[in-house]
C-alpha cells in the first residue's frame, strides 16, 4: 500500500504537467496580392497581437487562441491572401 502511494506521489507532478495548457504565442505572416499591411495591422492589433512590416509582408505575433480571430478579420476585409501561423515557446 504505501509503495502504491509512492508511486502515486511521484507520479503526479509528472500528469499535472501534461494537462497544462501551451503556454506561448503564434506567429502569423500574411502575405498575398495586393495586400496593403497598414490595412491588415488594426486587425493583429485589435486581437492583442504586435505587428511587424518587412516589404509586403506582415508579421502578426498573437496570443494562442487568436489566429482564428485574426484570420476572420483579415478575410473581411477581402484582400486574397494566405495567412501561415507557426507556434513557439516563450
Amino acid at each position: 500500500m504505501k509503495l502504491n502511494l509512492l508511486c502515486l506521489a511521484a507520479l503526479l507532478p509528472l500528469a499535472m504537467a501534461a494537462s497544462r495548457p501551451f503556454d506561448g504565442n503564434s506567429r502569423c505572416k500574411v502575405q498575398g496580392f495586393k495586400v496593403a499591411p497598414s490595412m491588415v495591422e488594426p486587425c493583429c492589433l485589435k486581437n492583442m497581437g504586435g505587428s511587424d512590416r518587412q516589404n509586403r509582408i506582415l508579421h502578426c505575433k498573437l496570443p494562442i487562441r487568436r489566429e482564428g480571430l485574426f484570420r476572420k478579420c483579415v478575410y473581411d476585409l477581402g484582400y486574397a491572401t494566405v495567412v501561415d501561423c507557426d507556434y513557439y515557446d516563450n
